[in-house]
């Protein structure tokens, strides 16, 4: 679709009237109705009603309207995205994309220390991007991220001697316990405080197939292999593919694994059959572990200045 005839629909969008868009946009009337007729073909809806019955002029049909809107704000970030490419051309900004992790204490310190990077570092633009469906490592040698958080369940020092051969450069930032969500009156919840590894193995352990939201869970059943460990698994497809959609599901007898700050969430601690326990067990400790390519000169700086940032706190 041309962004042309979009910008020419919302001149005539402006003044509903062929002959002063066309004058506006410096073009002959009979142009602009041809590329208004491409443009809705295009679309495959019609944005102009013709048939004026009565009326001095054509007008914006149902669909057209809601183009309008639509087309108007796109058309006012598009010119924003445009100039924010040109000065990524021209070396003049760069570009940090940051993996988001939904409700996570590490995130949320992280945008802290970000938006003090940003204050001091005009010539980056720092974005949150969602994590896609692959690995955050994976999606960050894809070059789909800049920074992104790799989970990891157990000892972290042989995980970042892995990612070193990959030419990732990855230091701890945050550690913490898991936390197991569980529907009250789970049969497999012996008691509420106090669980152990040996405990966990007995629970199954809600997995979603395809969703990046349980990173907890993928830790924890990485980490059970590695032991040479057999947890019980189950695979559910929750209500929708959103964090929150997996908590909002029904899991009856199994848990579901995430991070404190899920804890505070109001929609899940709205509901009353709902509980929730900390695992208690050093070894199954979960870091998070900040990454970066080793070669990405502004990412590296980046992660610099964030490790230096909680230092000196």
């Amino acid at each position: 679709m041309r962004t042309e005839a979009i910008e020419e629909f919302l001149v005539f969008a402006r003044h509903q009237s062929f002959s002063r868009a066309a004058e506006e946009l410096h073009i002959s009337q009979p142009s602009l109705s041809k590329h208004m007729a491409d443009l809705e073909r295009e679309i495959g809806v019609e944005l102009i009603d013709r048939r004026t019955r009565g009326k001095n002029r054509p007008v914006l049909s149902q669909a057209g309207k809601y183009f309008y809107e639509e087309a108007s704000y796109l058309a006012t970030n598009f010119q924003g995205i445009l100039e924010h490419c040109r000065a990524i051309g021209r070396s003049s900004m760069r570009d940090i994309r940051i993996q988001e992790l939904w409700q996570n204490n590490a995130m949320f310190e992280l945008y802290s220390i970000a938006g003090v990077y940003q204050s001091t570092h005009a010539q980056d633009d720092v974005r949150y991007v969602r994590l896609s469906e692959k690995p955050p490592v994976d999606a960050l040698l894809d070059n789909e991220f800049d920074v992104v958080f790799d989970v990891w369940c157990g000892s972290y020092a042989d995980r970042v001697s892995q990612l070193s051969e990959l030419k990732v450069k990855a230091v701890p930032f945050l550690t913490e316990p898991l936390v197991i969500w569980y529907q009250d009156r789970n049969p497999h919840i012996k008691h509420e405080s106090g669980l152990r590894l040996e405990d966990l193995l007995d629970i199954p352990v809600i997995m979603t197939r395809g969703s990046s939201h349980d990173y907890m869970a993928v830790a924890y059943a990485a980490y059970c292999e590695r032991q040479g460990l057999f947890p019980r698994l189950r695979h559910m497809q929750p209500r929708d593919n959103t964090p929150t959609g997996m908590f909002m599901s029904d899991f009856q007898d199994g848990v579901l694994m995430t991070s404190p700050a899920m804890v505070q969430d109001p929609r899940l601690r709205s509901r009353s059959d709902l509980k929730f326990s900390t695992v208690d067990d050093e070894r199954i400790l979960v870091a998070f572990l900040l990454a970066v390519r080793a070669d990405d000169r502004v990412a590296c700086s980046f992660m610099d200045f964030v490790v230096q940032h909680r230092r000196t706190k």
